[in-house]
């Protein structure tokens, strides 16, 4: 009787974690909708990056896009316009607002990103394992990736790396499905190709997929290699013939940075903020590596006869293949300017490995007569997830209330740049275009550009010089080293020598020529409440 009753606890206190866990991973759910809901209807800037993307969607839209640089006014096109034609049709179609439709884009590839990277994990399971274990673990792993801190950030932007990386993931489990359905290798190239002109540095999954597929179907593999290179091209041709030849100018050799090895600290972050995810996928990795070593005794050239007429370890082959591309890929976030962006993909990579330990797990919990063995593991990890969950809560507890308090700033603005003779120039590229007016520059790219002599910064000085603009707006001035990287030492010395007046707003500091304030810099001299 007490071995029995034993064996009941050993069961009910895993499943019980279990069920907490995904308790809480729901509520998480609703946070995350719920803060979706508030930062798309903000009206004004979210993040420094997306009133540059806002503007090129629109110059893309307009036939100018990829333009030239040389003097003044000038844009660099950081990534290829897939997201922006995205974005435009959508708003186009709909009728609703511009950056509206951006973040719109970027949270509905959220969602598909989650329901991805279940279904690819539900793919990859054991056969053998219960069902109820393969479809609780794929749950677990879609909503944790909703509170994984680089997706649920950049998820709420208009930004191009949730499409980049819900195009990616469909990609992959299009690959995964191709060791058993070759045809399913079409669909992936042209997925990888859509992911690529998105965000040019989306190589990990096509490597990994076409990689492993060279060793165990090569028939297969060149076919999709064939399908995206032929696909690459005839986009890449069409583009260079429409920007005459600024496309590749743009990628290739303006959107450049400086190196900056303070930005590998974030990746510490990284693995501190998620010690749940990093502990669980590190256990899923060494799991599948032995089983994969098992019977592995005939060398290489066994192996990959094995992994020929076993497709259910082939595709865990391939998802190790991705894990390695992208954990040296995730060195890219050493430059000036750099994000946690770069840390998306290697986190869902690492996420699919948790998803396959947790199967692992739950296993011996769906069956009965397998409760007594079920290891205190069980119950370990997912309550380690829950602390991770509680120590992290995520961006929902306050951004609300951040921009409800920046929102009367921000309004004061645009209202300055509105009224403003001329032009004017603005860290808030979201202020510019609120306020009517294109955005002519983007302070930090042409900062990078003009420290390496690839821009040459003269005519710019010059427009400073002779007063060309109304005032100029500056964020997060406090912030030296971050200021430091978007202003080169002589554009800054001419701004303080032409525009000596300086009227400080919130987060905002704004710079006029001397003397009194003009009558439009009004709504910005008013009682802030």
């Amino acid at each position: 009787m007490a071995t029995a009753s034993r064996a009941i606890w050993q069961r009910r206190v895993p499943l019980l974690a279990f069920a907490s866990l995904g308790v809480l991973l729901v509520v998480r759910l609703v946070q995350y909708l719920s803060m979706t809901g508030t930062t798309m209807r903000y009206p004004f800037q979210l993040d420094y990056g997306e009133g540059i993307v806002w503007q090129q969607m629109r110059a893309i839209v307009a036939g100018h896009g990829y333009a030239s640089i040389d003097g003044f006014p000038a844009i660099v096109f950081h990534y290829p316009p897939v997201y922006h034609l995205v974005t435009a049709s959508l708003a186009s179609a709909t009728g609703m607002d511009e950056l509206f439709a951006g973040r719109l884009v970027s949270m509905l590839c959220t969602l598909a990103v989650a329901a991805l990277l279940a279904r690819i994990l539900l793919k990859c399971a054991p056969a053998a394992a219960p069902r109820a274990a393969r479809l609780g673990a794929a749950a677990i792993v879609g909503l944790t990736a909703l509170t994984i801190g680089p997706i649920e950030f950049w998820s709420l932007f208009m930004r191009v790396d949730l499409l980049c990386t819900a195009l990616v993931l469909a990609g992959l489990l299009c690959g995964l499905k191709a060791f058993e359905s070759p045809r399913w290798i079409v669909p992936a190239a042209v997925l990888f190709v859509l992911a690529v002109y998105t965000k040019q540095t989306a190589i990990a999954a096509p490597a990994a997929v076409f990689g492993t597929l060279l060793f165990l179907r090569p028939r297969t593999a060149l076919t999709g290699i064939g399908c995206a290179v032929a696909l690459g091209l005839v986009i890449m041709a069409g583009l260079m013939i429409a920007t005459d030849g600024g496309f590749v100018r743009h990628i290739f050799f303006y959107n450049i940075n400086r190196l900056d090895l303070s930005r590998l600290n974030l990746v510490v972050a990284n693995l501190g903020d998620h010690f749940a995810l990093m502990t669980c996928g590190l256990i899923g990795v060494l799991q599948q590596v032995k089983m994969l070593r098992e019977g592995s005794g005939a060398g290489l050239r066994g192996f990959l006869a094995r992994l020929r007429t076993h497709p259910a370890q082939a595709r865990v082959v391939m998802l190790l293949a991705y894990l390695a591309v992208t954990t040296p890929m995730m060195l890219m976030i050493a430059k000036s300017g750099a994000s946690t962006n770069y840390l998306i993909e290697w986190n869902l990579a690492l996420t699919l490995f948790a998803g396959l330990a947790l199967i692992d797990l739950l296993t011996p919990l769906m069956r009965s007569e397998g409760a007594s063995q079920a290891s205190a593991m069980a119950t370990v990890l997912p309550v380690l997830f829950i602390a991770q969950l509680v120590l992290h809560p995520g961006m929902s507890g306050w951004i609300g209330k951040a921009l409800e308090s920046q929102s009367r700033d921000t309004a004061a603005v645009v209202e300055a740049i509105r009224a403003a003779p001329a032009p004017v120039i603005s860290d808030d590229m979201v202020a510019v275009l609120r306020g009517g007016r294109p955005v002519l520059w983007e302070s930090a790219i042409f900062a990078e550009l003009a420290s390496i002599g690839v821009w040459d910064e003269k005519p710019f000085l010059d427009q400073i010089r002779e007063r060309r603009f109304a005032f100029f707006v500056m964020t997060h001035a406090e912030d030296k080293r971050l200021f430091n990287s978007r202003y080169t030492p002589s554009v800054k010395a001419a701004i303080d020598s032409a525009y000596p007046t300086v009227v400080e707003r919130g987060p905002y500091r704004l710079q006029f020529p001397a003397g009194k304030l003009p009558a439009y810099a009004g709504p910005l001299s008013q009682q802030q409440n």
